[in-house]
């Protein structure tokens, strides 16, 4: 963890730097005797090696702050939480779709079921949002699973067809099983919290341990990555 911040530090620090150079040779440029022609070229080339560099740092700090958030969640992770249904059964199933959420197909291994939602009381519901919960059938699907993507992206064009436009993605993939182990959360801990330009797509695994009616996932009692974070974890508690 601390290596970690060290590198997101060092590369936040360093692009501080740069930017403070590049103003402070701004500022010496304009107070120069040279020729406006000469001046706006020299300018012009800051301009254009800002960017380079800045580009350049960019999807590196991205990254490490997105390592440090990931870390300091698994950090403070908190335990696996009781149920109120039992997940994945038709019983739960009919709960959601009372509670607004749609099947799409079964797909063998899996089934979708999907809504839109949009809330103008939420900070990260204000635009509208896609929400899908993903009932992983076979415990031995992998939660990468690109039969699952692929499915999320033909929902997604069907929404698209019929002209029906949304922001952001929250997605939960929930699979069960008798017993629980490292190996088992290590996998579930493989969660998303993206964002590509305003768009945020979320996901978040979870596993449903019918030994104990209780499910785990990733998160925290004191802290999330993101407000999105903090939304799909509040949404998938109110709907178990």
């Amino acid at each position: 963890m601390n290596q970690v911040r060290s590198k997101q530090r060092l590369y936040m620090i360093s692009l501080i730097v740069v930017i403070l150079g590049f103003i402070g040779l701004s500022i010496l440029l304009l107070t120069t005797a040279w020729s406006v022609d000469l001046k706006m070229t020299l300018f012009l080339v800051l301009m254009i090696a800002l960017m380079l560099v800045t580009f350049w740092f960019r999807p590196r700090i991205y990254y490490y702050n997105k390592l440090v958030g990931f870390l300091k969640l698994k950090q403070h992770a908190a335990k696996p939480v009781p149920t109120k249904h039992e997940l994945l059964s038709e019983q739960w199933a009919n709960y959601l779709s009372k509670k607004g959420f749609r099947f799409s197909r079964d797909y063998g291994t899996f089934i979708l079921m999907h809504r839109l939602i949009k809330d103008e009381r939420i900070y990260t519901a204000r635009q509208v949002m896609l929400e899908i919960v993903v009932f992983m059938k076979n415990p031995d699907l992998s939660f990468q699973s690109p039969d699952i993507v692929q499915a999320v992206n033909d929902l997604e064009h069907e929404y698209r067809q019929n002209k029906t436009s949304f922001r952001h993605y929250s997605i939960i993939q929930v699979k069960a099983g008798e017993t629980f182990d490292e190996n088992i959360q290590a996998e579930v801990d493989q969660v998303t919290f993206d964002n590509h330009g305003r768009q945020h797509i979320h996901v978040l695994n979870a596993y449903y341990i019918k030994s104990t009616g209780e499910v785990y996932f990733l998160h925290s009692d004191i802290y999330y990555p993101t407000a999105y974070y903090q939304y799909i974890v509040n949404l998938f508690k109110s709907l178990i």
